[in-house]
């Protein structure tokens, strides 16, 4: 250490950012030692030194604190100014102590990191993987109200970031904390930040979410009489493209509301949702019907006979000339309609592997011919069967019907927030 400070004194800004990496590897004997070591970290950034290597005293200040827990008192104000820089090296490895030593670190470094970690440029890839860690970290251990505190400072702070950009986090939350989730949505759904609330929606673009079963958080619907037809709409408004995800929050509360509050909810239920969906949507609450109470049996009853009652006046008005569209119009709607999803797929969201694999194109027909090239330089003509492949999505019934109208709900239903919220 007196050699360390020997060449801090006199030598050039190059080997003093190697004897501050230095600092944090040494062997530490008795708490003389440490101090000593925590003195020279401490007058590098008493003499604004931080700019010549603020990565290296950063790492060096955590390695002496876990080496030596009395110096973390001291140490602290280090950090804090070191995270003030808002170097993204810096938050690279704050992220990465945070992520590696969470049950090591003191709760008050911990905190100090979390907090600060809003400000981090998460467009590097590095400390966006190191933040994904952390995140699942805080989940197994229960921390979930640091965690929700985490990623809802990261989402409301950066308008760009996406909560799939953290794959770890999310995998967790869909497959195996379910609670978690409910307890999150239901929470987001109260705020009534868009932000949010959109993550709501992106977590369940996923692959295989279509049929994702959750459940409103009732413990936090206590305060307001309002607040559970409230988070009802504001998930019709935000998962209406999610059907039976949307259908199971909705029968989730419908026992535990007022009959004033069952009344509207039915009616969401019924329009726009079950007018929408008609297809996995009504199979999803046949099986309800089955395994559900008796109220869910006569609600779901009430609302497949409601159908049915929609259905036959719809052949009816089918008969009658005067409201048939041309079938002039309803080609050039449905070829408008074609072209506009050309171009949305032209111009959408790339796939972040997209660019580091070749493109393939799917080839339509029985089988497909190719020639190998043979030892001899002849040419050997090969058939290959083809397989099938199918996807089916649903098309909103309304979309097609009323497509203004019923854009115009789930907007209303995104953007409208508590009464109280707007006058206080």
């Amino acid at each position: 250490l007196d050699q360390c400070s020997y060449i801090l004194n006199r030598n050039k800004p190059s080997i003093k950012r190697q004897v501050y990496a230095a600092i944090g590897g040494m062997k530490l004997d008795g708490d003389e030692t440490a101090n000593k070591a925590f003195s020279l970290l401490e007058n590098a950034i008493k003499n604004k030194e931080t700019s010549l290597a603020p990565v290296a005293i950063f790492r060096s200040c955590i390695s002496l604190g876990m080496k030596n827990a009395n110096l973390w008192e001291c140490i602290f104000p280090l950090l804090d100014s070191l995270l003030s820089i808002q170097d993204p090296e810096i938050f690279y490895e704050a992220s990465r102590a945070a992520w590696l030593n969470l049950s090591e670190l003191p709760e008050k470094v911990t905190a100090l990191i979390i907090n600060s970690l809003h400000l981090a440029p998460t467009e590097y890839q590095g400390i966006q993987q190191n933040i994904d860690h952390l995140l699942c970290k805080l989940m197994k251990q229960e921390s979930t109200a640091v965690m929700e505190s985490l990623i809802e400072s990261l989402l409301l702070s950066n308008d760009k970031l996406e909560i799939t950009r953290f794959g770890s986090f999310t995998h967790q939350l869909l497959k195996e904390n379910i609670n978690v989730l409910n307890r999150i949505l239901t929470k987001w759904f109260l705020s009534a930040e868009p932000k949010l609330c959109r993550a709501i929606s992106d977590l369940m673009m996923g692959r295989g979410q279509q049929r994702l079963e959750l459940k409103f958080d009732t413990n936090q619907l206590k305060e307001n009489q309002h607040q559970a037809i409230f988070v009802v709409r504001k998930a019709t408004g935000w998962l209406f493209t999610f059907p039976v995800t949307l259908a199971s929050l909705v029968l989730s509360i419908y026992d535990k509301v007022p009959q004033g509050q069952k009344n509207e909810i039915e009616e969401l239920l019924f329009d726009p949702l079950l007018l929408s969906y008609t297809g996995e949507l009504r199979r999803y609450l046949k099986d309800c019907k089955n395994e559900g109470s008796e109220e869910l049996q006569a609600l779901i009853g009430r609302q497949f006979n409601r159908l049915d009652k929609y259905y036959e006046g719809l052949h009816i008005a089918d008969e009658i000339n005067e409201l048939r569209a041309p079938s002039e119009n309803a080609n050039k709607y449905w070829q408008e309609f074609n072209n506009k999803l050309e171009q949305a797929r032209d111009t959408g969201h790339k796939s972040a592997f997209e660019d580091l694999f070749t493109t393939h194109h799917l080839l339509y027909g029985n089988s497909s011919a190719y020639y190998v090239h043979g030892v001899d330089g002849a040419q050997h003509r090969s058939e290959m069967t083809m397989n099938t492949h199918s996807f089916s999505s649903e098309l909103p019934r309304l979309n097609v019907i009323d497509p203004h109208g019923l854009d115009m709900i789930l907007r209303t239903f995104r953007v409208t927030r508590f009464k109280d919220e707007i006058n206080s």
